[in-house]
């Protein structure tokens, strides 16, 4: 069984490493260890894409963080997992560069904030228990949460204590 760890800030070279390792994989099982703050909205949206176009019989498991932009990476999975002392969490997007900003720029980075924030909320509830309302409640301050309540909201199937599933 193939495995890929995701560790780290989610950025290009992220990306065309999953790239890489979806071609590998191919049809075979594979297992895609999580453990990230998480990184760039565009990347976290492109690794959804690419996990959702290729298909693969991909369990995602998280040891550690799942959290940002990594959550889009989990939810791409067909199977989903988590370790108990897992730590999750969603937010709203958020506009992290403004020093400098002209003000048209400012306008126009603000709509590609609330577009991804769209595209964000769109994903969660399609792929969790979340309604949109309770998922908004939620991300409002950015929400973290615990492995067995991921299961109860619907962000993984299941708890894992130990390697027989």
């Amino acid at each position: 069984m193939a495995t890929y760890y995701l560790s780290g800030e989610l950025d290009q070279e992220k990306t065309k490493e999953i790239q890489l390792f979806l071609e590998a994989l191919g049809r075979k099982k594979g297992v895609l260890y999580i453990n990230s703050e998480g990184g760039d909205d565009t990347q976290g949206l492109a690794i959804y894409d690419l996990i959702r176009y290729h298909q693969p019989n991909l369990t995602a498991v998280v040891v550690g963080a799942c959290q940002s932009a990594a959550i889009l990476v989990l939810l791409a999975c067909r199977t989903r997992k988590a370790m108990p002392n897992a730590q999750i969490m969603i937010h709203h997007g958020t506009i992290s560069e403004i020093d400098g900003m002209h003000q048209r720029e400012f306008i126009n980075y603000a709509k590609q904030v609330l577009r991804i924030d769209k595209a964000y909320e769109q994903l969660i509830v399609t792929n969790t228990k979340l309604s949109r309302s309770k998922y908004k409640s939620l991300a409002k301050f950015g929400h973290y949460f615990g492995a067995d309540e991921a299961v109860k909201l619907g962000f993984v199937d299941s708890v894992l204590i130990n390697n027989k599933g």
